[in-house]
């Protein structure tokens, strides 16, 4: 009974001391506001088109009949979802809250695995990178020379066992006393 009650009276501090608050800030606010206004002009800036932005993040696949789809949809702030589409679905396959780069590397992933699967890939950003790629490189490479290897030998590991054995001192084959099996054991 007596828990009870104190529970109640706990739980009525608790609501009681999270509302007062509230009615302290309106209290405090001052009875006249003054308004002041101020013209601001925002610059226009050119929003680029629909088309244009598809171009860029839209890569078609096709192999015979089949078409394959990737499209990265920019999320606000500044997100994106990545959309890949074959035969009829459309499923979202990536998406991140932070910035576009995500999307473009799983983006190239998978076009990377529909070209290994012979599908032909046509448009996005990753066409034009191939292309700085293949006009970047010389035409002739020299062919890499073969040099040999230095081999080490692995050093022996101590067992469990040659652990805990006594290790033998270095016997000289000019005294006979020195070795361990000329000399009799003494009790």
């Amino acid at each position: 009974m007596q828990s009870k009650f104190l529970f109640l009276i706990g739980g009525l501090l608790a609501i009681a001391a999270c509302s007062s608050g509230q009615k302290k800030q309106e209290a405090t606010m001052p009875a006249t506001i003054v308004q002041t206004t101020k013209e601001v002009t925002i610059p226009v800036v050119a929003q680029p088109s629909a088309k244009t932005e598809s171009k860029q993040n839209e890569i078609v696949c096709e192999r015979g009949q089949e078409k394959r789809t990737l499209y990265i949809e920019a999320v606000e702030p500044k997100g994106c979802k990545l959309w890949y589409s074959h035969y009829s679905t459309k499923d979202p396959v990536a998406s991140s809250k932070i910035a576009n780069t995500h999307c473009e590397k799983v983006q190239t992933i998978i076009r990377g695995h529909l070209e290994e699967a012979k599908f032909n890939c046509s448009g996005g950003e990753a066409t034009v990178a191939k292309t700085m790629v293949a006009t970047t490189t010389p035409a002739t490479t020299p062919a890499p020379t073969a040099t040999p290897k230095a081999t080490v030998a692995p050093t022996p590991t101590p067992t469990p066992a040659a652990k805990h054995s006594p290790t033998p001192k270095p016997s000289s084959s000019a005294t006979p006393a020195a070795s361990p099996t000329a000399t009799p054991a003494k009790k």
